[in-house]
């Protein structure tokens, strides 16, 4: 039943043809397909498939490096101290500066002597998580109650990691990565 002029088969158990280079047969059944095969796949066949998967892959992967290689101008960088990520003070301490350069204004003054609920997206995982933004009774600043759960502990934090932080105004969110680990 092939049909040689299309190189195309036909599937002898239905009336659908099947394309010889998809390796699939198409005919509408509820039970496995034919016991004979439908197609059969040359060895030409074989390597085009075999090209097809390795451009795909070529693709997958540069299209992440695109995702991955967008500039980011981290307002707020910080390397970790040993405070940061030990379980004492349970939070990631900003500078007073650069928290009222780049934290405050976003919030208030009033609202972060208080404790603010910040959204905060992990760049690198694209998870969600959310901290409290607060001064300090000392007059520095951190992002407290779930920092060592959330971010230490669950992304292997440690003294000497470089963290970026910066303000994303359409999503009303801070993105959070790590740009250099120690």
């Amino acid at each position: 039943m092939d049909s040689h002029s299309n190189n195309n088969t036909i599937c002898p158990h239905s009336a659908f043809e099947v394309c010889s280079c998809s390796n699939v047969c198409l005919h509408l059944s509820l039970t496995p397909c034919c016991p004979m095969p439908c197609t059969t796949t040359t060895r030409n066949e074989k390597e085009s498939t075999k090209k097809r998967r390795l451009v795909q892959q070529e693709n997958n992967s540069s299209r992440k490096m695109a995702c991955n290689d967008v500039k980011i101008n981290w307002e707020i960088k910080k390397v970790l101290t040993e405070s940061d990520v030990l379980g004492v003070t349970c939070r990631l301490l900003v500078g007073k500066k650069c928290a009222e350069a780049f934290v405050v204004p976003i919030f208030g003054g009033d609202d972060v002597e208080n404790g603010v609920n910040v959204k905060i997206r992990d760049y690198d995982t694209y998870s969600v998580h959310y901290l409290v933004f607060k001064k300090c009774s000392s007059g520095s600043y951190g992002f407290g109650r779930n920092w060592m759960k959330e971010f230490v502990s669950r992304r292997g934090l440690k003294g000497g990691d470089m963290i970026g932080l910066h303000w994303d105004q359409n999503n009303q969110q801070f993105d959070f990565s790590v740009v250099e680990a120690n």
